[in-house]
Formats: structure tokens, sequence, C-alpha cells
């Protein structure tokens, strides 16, 4: 150790350099005793690589640089311990040994040379790198992805060259600003107390800023106007969302002004590539007027609850820009995602690692689709009051059916594939072509609101069709579901069709475990409500009636009988009480029990008829429970004095007052009667 000087820093040093110079002056790089592991996990590698490949397709062959952020050293001569930084340098190292192993054209000196916490290397200048396989196969795994996606794999001379730019990049337009902090050797651990200082310093990005940071790469940095506004944009998504009045983007806070001094940029030089600096860094560095925008608002307190989050609104405006740009060029191969909140960046690499695809126009194109969805949850989400759970809109048909979907995804932000169909339709009257999306700041701001006044008729009519689709389907999810659904729906003639469909075949089908979802009952649940509420009862009232009629035949004789004899007082009495409402039921209730003792020979087929649609119905995972060994008659008593059972159930319930000896044999039949009630009912007119 002899050529190293151990004396320590006295002065304050920064200095700016490409990773190739980081050991240029025979410098070594030590990650001292102190620290702690390596642990970079799935998704801080996958976002570095990620980031450096956008920056490879964007940069490679022109002066731009990429900057990896701060290192923070304490230096004794030509020996650096490195305080901060250990976890983007140490994957660096990984990245440049696995492209050397592809190449064979280098062998790669390691950027830190020794990790002295290691067991036994307190004072060594060279150890192995730590157990890195997890990382490594991170690394080896995004390589081989962006080359089967760029083609690479069937030409390996490009595959080769490609490792060899790439290396090449990384050692020369990859920068880091090395920071030496003077420390004093006569005070005691005072670098492990700047190291925990440094790296306690507050919260660690969420995975949008991540996001954020990434999309902003598509503004070039001397735009300051319009990164600054996508700045503020990105910031108040969360507010727009909580506050539907504003119903979408509001820019009235917004401030702008365009010198060096008073900017609403970031304080930091712009750059091109965004910074991993800005990726594992505590936070980014907020501007003074975005604080002053947000000062005032950040205290007002939030009384509802919206029904989808931020994530999942840009998950929304993704899959919509994609479907948009496919039918304005049907030759473009672009994947499309379901709708859930899991693997955020990589449904958003399309657009930032594509040649075709990478551009500021259609960041301003996603931005302009955000704000629909913002406007299509103000005006169409079931908000909820987060005091008592209340649904803040009016209990009207349109408003109750969109609380059916939502309840039924048991009021999940994720799988909205209803918001989805509804943010479809707002979105194409306002730009039914891709190139009607704004493509610049100027078209964003001057982008016209939703008349969605003059949409809700035929948007409930579609709303009421998905119903039926999705009930047929069991599940009918998917973002190309929805837009092929939405593309061939006719106002006219489709929920007849629909119900047609329901009443011959489907909901024969409908039986517990098999052709069933428990939407096929909450979307019976609205039909009942939207009955009860709105029109006393008068279409059930009128489909029991004529189906009494048909029923002929002796075996069903104390069905006709039942349904004729129903008790329509006490059904209309509980059904008009308040507190009966569409809420999140968590189980399916089976009226007749399933396993009786009795009949598990199952030699009639008795347990096989009690799974059909006619014995189910919604209930709460803790009254099914308490209800499953009951028999009907004692079963009906315990559900009439429920505060709010699910209708299907209350009509069980009120049917079996009257009919205690209702058996498996007849659930046929029943079901038979609900297929008619789907298939006849008027929906009600919806303006």
């Amino acid at each position: 150790m002899s050529e190293y000087s151990l004396s320590h820093s006295e002065k304050f040093d920064a200095e700016r350099m490409p990773l190739k110079n980081l050991k240029a002056n025979e410098e070594r790089y030590v990650i001292p005793p102190f620290q702690r592991p390596y642990r970079w996990g799935e998704t801080q590698v996958t976002t570095l690589m990620n980031d450096l490949l956008d920056f490879f397709t964007k940069h490679s062959n022109d002066g731009e640089t990429y900057s990896l952020g701060t290192i923070v050293c304490e230096s004794s001569g030509n020996l650096y311990e490195i305080l901060d930084g250990q976890q983007r340098l140490t994957t660096i190292d990984l990245l440049l040994d696995v492209l050397g192993q592809k190449t064979a054209s280098f062998k790669h000196e390691r950027l830190v040379s020794a990790y002295r916490y290691l067991n036994g290397k307190f004072n060594e200048l060279e150890t192995e790198l730590p157990k890195c396989d997890i990382q490594r196969n991170l690394i080896i795994s995004s390589l081989s992805k962006f080359i089967e996606e760029n083609g690479f794999q069937e030409d390996e001379l490009k595959e080769k060259a490609f490792y060899e730019g790439l290396r090449k990049l990384v050692a020369e337009k990859v920068l880091i600003q090395r920071v030496v902090i003077p420390l004093s050797a006569e005070v005691v651990n005072e670098s492990p107390k700047m190291f925990e200082i440094i790296n306690m310093r507050g919260q660690r990005l969420s995975s949008l800023d991540i996001l954020k940071s990434r999309l902003l790469t598509l503004i070039d940095g001397k735009k300051k106007k319009e990164r600054s506004l996508f700045n503020f944009l990105w910031t108040h998504l969360d507010q727009q969302l909580s506050r539907k009045s504003l119903l979408g983007f509001s820019v009235e806070d917004w401030k702008f002004h365009d010198n060096e001094q008073n900017s609403s940029l970031d304080l930091k030089p712009v750059q091109h590539g965004v910074t991993i600096e800005e990726i594992v860094n505590t936070h980014f560095l907020t501007n003074v007027e975005e604080k002053e925008n947000l000062k005032d608002q950040q205290n007002e307190p939030v009384e509802t609850t919206p029904p989808i989050d931020v994530t999942n609104v840009l998950t929304i405006a993704n899959e919509l820009l994609k479907h948009w740009l496919i039918q304005g060029n049907p030759e473009t191969e672009i994947k499309s995602f379901a709708l859930s909140d899991k693997d955020l960046q990589s449904r958003f690499n399309w657009i930032l690692q594509s040649k075709d695809q990478a551009s500021e126009t259609n960041l301003w194109r996603l931005m302009s689709i955000v704000n629909v969805v913002l406007q299509t949850v103000a005006n169409w989400g079931p908000y909820r009051s987060i005091k008592d759970g209340k649904i803040d809109s009016d209990p009207d048909a349109f408003n109750q059916l969109v609380l059916s979907f939502h309840a039924a995804n048991s009021y999940q932000h994720i799988g909205q594939y209803w918001l989805l169909l509804l943010s479809y339709e707002a979105l194409k009257s306002v730009a039914p072509h891709f190139n009607d999306l704004p493509d610049s700041l100027e078209k964003l701001l001057s982008f016209p609101k939703v008349n969605f006044g003059n949409l809700k008729s035929k948007v409930y009519k579609l709303l009421v069709c998905w119903g039926y689709e999705v009930a047929k389907e069991g599940a009918a999810n998917g973002t190309d579901k929805v837009f092929a659904f939405a593309k061939g729906f006719d106002e006219n003639t489709q929920i007849a069709i629909e119900q047609r469909e329901i009443a011959a075949d489907v909901i024969k089908n409908w039986n517990y475990g098999k052709g069933l979802s428990q939407w096929d009952l909450y979307f019976l649940e609205y039909l009942l409500w939207s009955d009860a509420k709105l029109d006393g009862c008068r279409q059930l009232e009128a489909t029991t009636s004529k189906y009494a009629e048909t029923l002929l035949k002796p075996e069903v004789t104390k069905v006709k009988e039942s349904l004729l004899n129903f008790d329509w007082e006490t059904f209309k009495a509980r059904v008009g009480m308040d507190s009966i409402r569409i809420v999140t039921r968590g189980a399916v209730e089976h009226w007749l029990a399933r396993d009786k003792a009795e009949l598990k020979g199952d030699k009639d087929g008795e347990l096989k008829m009690r799974h059909g649609f006619g014995n189910l119905a919604l209930i709460d995972a803790s009254t099914n429970s308490s209800l499953s060994k009951d028999e009907v008659s004692g079963k009906s008593k315990i559900v009439l004095q429920m505060s709010n059972p699910s209708l299907k159930l209350l009509w069980l319930a009120v049917f079996c007052s009257r009919f205690p000896t209702f058996e498996g044999k007849d659930v046929a039949c029943i079901t038979e009667f609900w297929a008619r009630y789907l298939s006849d009912f008027v929906f009600p007119d919806v303006r």
C-alpha cells in the first residue's frame, strides 16, 4: 500500500468525467467496510438497463452525454473510499463484464477494485465482486430482449457491433460527477457518519417518478417551457384525479418565466438522458415555483376517493394511444397489455425505445389522452366518501351500472375495463383519429374538453351491452376485446342481440365453478336495483306472471304456485329502504347447501343441479359461512333480518318463505325464470 498516500483530502473537490477516465491516474476505488452490501434488485437494475438502452437508441451517434449522477468519496491520495454510488458503479461493472464476455475483444478493468465489507477484506485493495448472479442475469435478460426486439439475433455481426457499441458508449458517454468531501482523520468514525447522512436523506423514488424521468427524455433539454409544463402536469396528476371538480388538467397555477434566475425548471442542468441520480437519489430537486403552486393545495382536505389511481390512469392512456396509433397505421406492430399496475416501466418501452415512436409528439399525445381519462373519471367515475364509503353521485341508472362494475372488481384500482371502454368513447368524441391528437404543447393547451352530456345516452347502452358481453364470456377482459367490442357496437340493435343470446343458451350453462363469474350475479343485481328503485318492481312483476303462465308440467306446479303467490308487499318494502344499495360482495351463496351429507352419493344429480344459476346469490364472506348449513326456512328468516342483503338473496328469502320445500330439481326452472328476466328487461332512458 506504500504507493497510496494515507493523508485525507483537506478540501472539497468536484470533477465531471466519463467512466473511462475514472481510473486515469491509477486511482483505486474501494467500498469501505462500514458500507452496506450491494443490494440492487430487479426494479433498479432493469430501470438502469432500460435507461441506458433508451439513450443508446437515440444518442449512440451524436454528441449527447448521459449522467450517472454524483459519486461521493473520501480520498487518501489515489485511494478513494466510496460513500455514495456503490450500487450504480457495481451494476456498471457487471454490465461491462457481461459485454466483455460477449465480445471477447477486451478485458474489463473493474471500476470498483475492492469491497472491504466482505469477510476478511478490511484492508484489501483488490477483491472479487460480491455474488451478483441475480443482477447479472437481469442484465443479460435486458440485453437479450433488446437484441430480439431489434432483430440483431438474426445477424451475428450486428449483434457483436451492438455489444461493442454499447461498451464504447458506457465508457465514453456515461459521465459521473466525482465529489470528494474533506473529512478529518482525527474525528472518530467521521466517514461512517457521513455515509449515514448521505444515505438517509429521504425516501426513494417511486415507479411513477422513474417513469416521469424516462418520459422527460423525449423533450429536448433546450425546450424549457415544454419541460416545465410536463413537470407541472405530472406533479399535479394525483391532485387532479382526487379533486374531481377540476375535470381534467388545469394550468391556471402554472407559472413559467423564461429566464435562468426564475425558471420553473429543475434547478440542476437539463440533460437529454435522464440521470440515474434522479432514480437512485432520495428525491427530485423541486423548483421553488412548483413548491409555491402546490403549497396552498396540499393542505386541502380530500373528502372522496376516486375509482382509480394515477398508475392506472397512465396504463389506460397508454393502451388508448397504442390503439389510436395502430388504427392510423395498421402495419404497426405494438404489443397490448392487460390492465394492471405491474411492470409499469416495460409498458412504456414502445414509446421510449422504438426508433419510430420515441418522440416528443407522442409524449404530448399521451398526456392529452391522460387528460381525457381524468375527465372521464371525474364525470363518470364512482367516487366514494372517505368518511362513510357512500357514493358521491346521484343514484341514477347510469351511475349505478358503473358502480356495479366497480363493485364487481372489489373497488380495486386495477383491471377497470369498463373505464377503458368509457374513456375510448370520450376520446373518440374529441379525437376520432390518431392525427387529431395534440402533438405539441400549444395544441395540448387548446385541446377541447369532452362534452359528456352528449355522450351519456349512447355510452349507457354501450355499457349495458358490455355487461351482457362480460356475462356471456365469464370475463371479457383484455384491451383487444374492449376495442373490438366498441368498434363493432351498434346502439340501435346491440342490446336486443345480446339479450337473445343470454336467453337462448348462455344462462343455462351458468354453473358454480363452470361458465359463471360473479359479474353474472352483479349484473342481475343491477337490473333488480334499477327495477326496484326506478320502476317499483314493475318489470319483475310482469316477468313473474308471464313466466308462471308457461309452467304447465305437473313437476313444476309448486314453483308456479310460489311465483303467483310471491309476497310482493314484503319484497317491495325491503328494496324500498335506503340501506339497500350495491356494494362489494365477497362470496357466492348457494341457497340450497351444496355439501349436505345425505347428498354425497349424488345418485340423482342433485348436487349438480344445486350449482345452477337459480340457486346462487351474492353474499359477504362472513355471513356466507354462517348460512351455509341452514335449511331453507331458517335461512329465509335470517336474510329478511339483514340490513343490506343482495337483491337476489332477498328475492330467494321471500320466495322460499312460501316455498319451504324448494329442492335441487327446482333450480333449473328458477334459472330459466332469471333468463327470461334478463332477456326481457327494458332499460331506462338515460340522458
